[in-house]
């Protein structure tokens, strides 16, 4: 065998063993890892903002708010868009205690709201099944839609009202209990005229004074307890305002029934037909017994004429 063929197998020999070491010699590499998860941070949900203009949304959170506040002899209650609060008096309590709504999450908060005789109300006793749509009749009257804001509260001597506002402030509307807008009351008209006077008077047997101004709308004034003096006047586009004077009234009082709001119109309607003046001139009539005769009579400024009549509507003489 030649010399040149041995030493070459021999030099193939050494490379094989040689590669086989380097292969032994080399980490075994895994072809894959492990499937062990990788901790990941825990998250908590945040809870999806409620729309409380939806149909029956704000009347489900308010009630939330009543249970968790523990009482229903609620004082105020304001509800917008994203957000609800209510104010209650618990029981045995004359300081108020305030739950809302706010950022998704419902809890008791700080508040600066005070009793000071305010009437307490149930929210069962309004409907508030649609605020949305309470703020849709708002916004036409108001022309703004600027963060709309509901709120029941006493508005004025014991009578609780509800009220769509807005902020920049536009014009406040009304509601009535069932939802239903407070009318307003023109005084030009015959009928304006006779819903304010039933409203100021109410059931009062005896009053001292009233009067109907066809700008400023219709009041009445009588004895208070303690002889104050109460004040109820009924503007056109604002409910009923009750206002207590320390002072007794000045002028003998007289019964209710006696005012016949037709009898006001005959005069306030003959006396435009008589100086053809049409229906917006501005008038004003004062009932009360100033003369201290037993009888009250009636004390009219239409336009630029002034005149007394009786109680039937009859000018008397010396006037």
């Amino acid at each position: 065998m030649p010399r040149a063929f041995v030493i070459g197998c021999l030099a193939a020999l050494a490379l094989a063993l040689a590669a086989c070491q380097s292969v032994m010699a080399a980490p075994l590499t895994p072809t894959h890892s492990p499937s062990t998860p990788t901790p990941s941070p825990l998250r908590t949900a945040t809870p999806a903002p409620v729309d409380l203009t939806v149909p029956g949304a704000a009347q489900r959170m308010l009630q939330r708010l009543v249970a968790a506040a523990g009482t229903d002899r609620v004082i105020m209650a304001e509800v917008t868009a994203e957000s609800a609060s209510i104010s209650v008096l618990p029981p045995g309590s004359t300081e108020p205690v305030t739950w809302a709504y706010r950022d998704q999450e419902m809890q008791q908060v700080a508040s600066d709201l005070q009793y000071v005789d305010q009437a307490t109300f149930s929210l069962d006793d309004f409907d508030l099944s649609d605020v949305g749509q309470l703020f849709r009749v708002a916004a036409r009257l108001s022309s703004s839609t600027q963060r709309q804001t509901l709120q029941i509260v006493d508005y004025s001597g014991g009578r609780v009202m509800m009220t769509v506002t807005t902020n920049p402030e536009s014009r406040t509307v009304f509601f009535n209990t069932d939802g239903s807008l407070l009318p307003e009351l023109d005084y030009h008209t015959r009928s304006g005229l006779i819903d304010g006077l039933a409203v100021v008077i109410d059931d009062r047997p005896a009053i001292r004074q009233l009067g109907v101004d066809s700008e400023a709308g219709a009041w009445v004034e009588y004895t208070g307890s303690n002889r104050t003096t109460i004040r109820r006047h009924r503007p056109p586009k604002v409910p009923v305002t009750t206002v207590r004077y320390d002072d007794p009234p000045a002028l003998p009082a007289f019964p209710t029934g006696s005012i016949d709001p037709d009898a006001i119109w005959l005069v306030v309607e003959r006396t435009l037909r008589e100086e053809g003046w049409d229906g917006q001139v501005e008038w004003s009539v004062t009932v009360d017994d100033r003369a201290e005769t037993g009888v009250p009579r009636m004390y009219f400024t239409i336009g630029t004429e002034s005149l007394v009549t009786d109680l039937d509507g009859q000018e008397l003489p010396d006037s």
